[in-house]
């Protein structure tokens, strides 16, 4: 089965059924045949992690496995060719906060599409804010400094890098819900803004 996927460069097919029947040794092995006989691989390493983000792999150890598996091929990618929304959720599976710290400088510093990869930064952010998981998050936002302290400012806008800290640190997140709350409320505007007045206090 596995030979007549690569035969027809199937890869996805092939990927599909290794992550199916759990093998880790076949996993690797079309990870191999596809980096070696197709330019498929950036397509295939996404997929591959979509998949794996579904849960609908057998065991958590065989998923996190599978996991560091497809993100360390990544590396014989440039950046243009990564879907960052599927790699940090790998980096969240694999609990590599610094990793997606490192990932959001590399959106940030980007010479190319800069516009574009910092809305990007922004989204993922707020992807990961929605998670919830607080810890994590904590642990990303130090990474991300740390990061960025070794990326000259002129290869990054200030203004992007504080509004992507913004939201990490939840900021940002809570004066768009403030906003949305008072837009869309009969409330009283003085008791909205008493509220918003407590709120920053707290902070």
């Amino acid at each position: 089965m596995f030979e007549r996927c690569y035969s027809s460069s199937s890869f996805a097919h092939a990927m599909g059924i290794a992550l199916e029947a759990s093998r880790l040794d076949k996993v690797t092995e079309v990870l191999a045949k596809c980096s070696i006989s197709s330019s498929s691989l950036p397509s295939l390493l996404n997929y591959s992690l979509q998949v794996l983000s579904s849960k609908i792999t057998t065991t958590r150890t065989f998923r996190q496995a599978a996991v560091k598996i497809v993100t360390s091929y990544y590396e014989e990618l440039p950046p243009a060719d990564y879907d960052f929304t599927s790699l940090m959720k790998g980096y969240q599976i694999l609990n590599q906060p610094g990793d997606v710290g490192k990932m959001l400088v590399t959106l940030l510093s980007s010479p190319s599409s800069s516009l574009d990869n910092e809305l990007l930064a922004f989204q993922l952010s707020f992807d990961l804010v929605d998670t919830g998981d607080q810890t994590f998050i904590d642990l990303v936002t130090k990474a991300f400094e740390a990061a960025m302290a070794l990326v000259a400012f002129e290869n990054i806008s200030e203004k992007a890098h504080n509004q992507c800290l913004s939201v990490l640190k939840g900021g940002f997140t809570g004066q768009l819900e403030l906003a949305f709350l008072y837009k869309n409320s009969d409330v009283d505007p003085l008791i909205m803004k008493n509220l918003k007045k407590a709120l920053e206090q707290k902070r």
